[in-house]
């Protein structure tokens, strides 16, 4: 049956009676299944359940999309939440579409009460998360791409389908005369994940399990990411004096860099970055750049202390380029 990937990964991380979920629904194959997947679990389930539909106002075809996804909810009877958001200028455009999609989801999430924000992505993004990711230079902690559940500030982000083809979801819909809008974008190789997904299919045609292959990598790196993450804390690594890290087995000590680099900083920090802690930590001299001109020395009690840098250098190390540890 195609939902009972999607049955299982909702019973890991069931929203309880009372909960409130929202589900995020542009019109596509993906985003309908899922709305109908958690109206028939809500019935069941007993938590409620609403709808939101984002016009990043790129198309013109865009605002009569979220009218369909409005006949969707108020054919299940299901509250519906039209939202608008201004992209403004800038490179990037599908990440500044998506960033501004998960804000004005977020914040009306917070609006209504909703316990949960639920997402359609399938299998299939999960495998061209992998592969891009993989193609930047990532290690394991990158490789766990998508996670199926996820809390931040007190929002639970859900995403059931997580382990389902999309082909699945679409012959669901087919057999059923369910329809559903396609996005021309989806077909716009100017696009990364669109040339990635192209890539795929053409490399299941060598292996037609592929897919499936790199969601197991990211499941297991993902569980390879929770137990180092989980043995830093038990070890108390962060904020540690040099020499303990320095002591500590490389995939902690480095775990434990870019935990205190990221929240020093606020950003993500690259391998470039994390490399050069490292050396500090195992010289016990020198000093390093962080993101936003951030000097890193040792301080007299032997723990990473963070100043400014002097303004000429703080585009920070550069990596020479050789194989990744």
């Amino acid at each position: 049956m195609v939902f009972a990937a999607a049955r299982r990964l909702l019973a890991e991380h069931a929203p309880r009676a009372g909960s409130h979920v929202l589900a995020a629904c542009s019109g596509g194959a993906d985003s309908v299944a899922l709305v109908l997947f958690l109206d028939r679990m809500a019935r069941r389930g007993g938590f409620s359940l609403g709808i939101a539909s984002v016009d990043h106002g790129l198309r013109p075809e865009a605002a009569a999309e979220v009218q369909g996804v409005a006949a969707l909810a108020a054919e299940l009877e299901r509250p519906f939440h039209g939202l608008a958001v201004d992209l403004g200028s800038g490179s990037g455009l599908q990440a500044r579409a998506r960033a501004a999609r998960y804000r004005a989801l977020e914040e009306l999430a917070v609006q209504v009460g909703a316990t949960h924000l639920a997402l359609g992505h399938t299998a299939d993004d999960q495998a061209e998360t992998v592969l891009a990711r993989l193609l930047r230079g990532a290690g394991v902690r990158g490789l766990a791409a998508m996670e199926a559940s996820r809390t931040e500030r007190g929002l639970v982000w859900l995403r059931p389908l997580l382990t389902t083809r999309r082909a699945e979801l679409r012959r669901h819909l087919r057999d059923r005369a369910i329809p559903w809008v396609e996005d021309p974008s989806n077909e716009d190789p100017t696009y990364e994940r669109v040339r990635l997904r192209r890539w795929l299919d053409r490399a299941q045609d060598e292996d037609p399990n592929l897919v499936i292959h790199l969601t197991d990598l990211a499941r297991d790196a993902a569980g390879h990411r929770a137990l180092v993450e989980a043995e830093v804390d038990r070890r108390d690594l962060v904020d540690a004096p040099a020499r303990s890290l320095a002591g500590a087995p490389e995939v902690l000590r480095r775990a434990a860099l870019r935990r205190w680099s990221e929240e020093v900083t606020g950003r993500p920090v690259g391998r470039a970055h994390l490399e050069a802690l490292e050396r500090l930590v195992l010289a016990r001299t020198g000093e390093v750049l962080l993101p936003g001109g951030l000097a890193v020395t040792l301080s007299e009690d032997d723990r990473l202390v963070v100043g400014r840098g002097p303004a000429r250098t703080r585009s920070g190390p550069r990596r020479e380029p050789g194989p990744s540890r």
